[in-house]
C-alpha cells in the first residue's frame, strides 16, 4: 500500500520557502485528504492481530480528535510526521502525543519525533503494543471501527 507523502516532499507546497514556516493549512490538509481518498480504504487485516487493530483504531480516533477533525484512514506505512501533523508546527501535535501517553499509560521518548529516519504509524502501534498495555481503554473501545 502506497504511503501518503508530505505535501512539502511531493511538491504541492514549496519545500524551500517561507511557506514551510507558515504552512498554508488548507493546502496541507487538502493534499493529505486527496492522497488518502485516492489510495482508498485501508484493510484492517494489515494490522494483523485484534490487539494491534484496536491500538491503531484508538490512535486514529485520537488523531481525528486532536489533529484533523475528520476521519482519515491511515495505513501502517504512513509517516507519523505527516499524520500527526508534526510538519505543521502547532500545538495539536503536542496535545496528540500527550493524549496517546495518557490513553495508553505510556511515556513516549522525547527524541522519538526529531529523528532523521521516518517513523511510521506502524512503529507507533509497535511502541504502544510493546509497553504491555493489555487492552484499549473501555471509553474508546466502542468507537473502534471494524472491517
Amino acid at each position: 500500500m502506497k504511503a501518503i507523502e508530505s505535501p512539502f516532499e511531493n511538491g504541492q507546497i514549496p519545500k524551500h520557502s517561507i511557506h514551510r514556516i507558515f504552512c498554508p493549512w488548507r493546502a496541507y490538509r487538502k493534499s493529505i485528504k486527496e492522497q488518502v481518498r485516492e489510495r482508498g480504504p485501508v484493510s484492517q487485516a494489515l494490522w494483523g492481530t485484534e490487539k494491534r487493530k484496536r491500538i491503531a483504531n484508538t490512535i486514529s480516533n485520537l488523531i481525528k480528535n486532536y489533529c484533523w477533525g475528520i476521519d482519515l484512514e491511515f495505513a501502517p506505512n504512513d509517516p507519523w510526521f505527516v499524520i500527526g501533523e508534526l510538519e505543521v508546527g502547532d500545538l495539536s501535535e503536542i496535545e496528540l502525543i500527550m493524549a496517546i501517553e495518557c490513553e495508553f499509560s505510556v511515556v513516549l521518548p522525547d527524541d522519538l519525533f526529531g529523528r532523521e529516519e521516518v517513523f511510521t504509524f506502524e512503529e507507533m502501534v509497535d511502541l504502544i503494543e510493546s509497553t504491555g498495555q493489555p487492552e484499549v481503554p473501555a471509553n474508546l473501545a466502542s468507537s473502534v471501527r471494524s472491517s
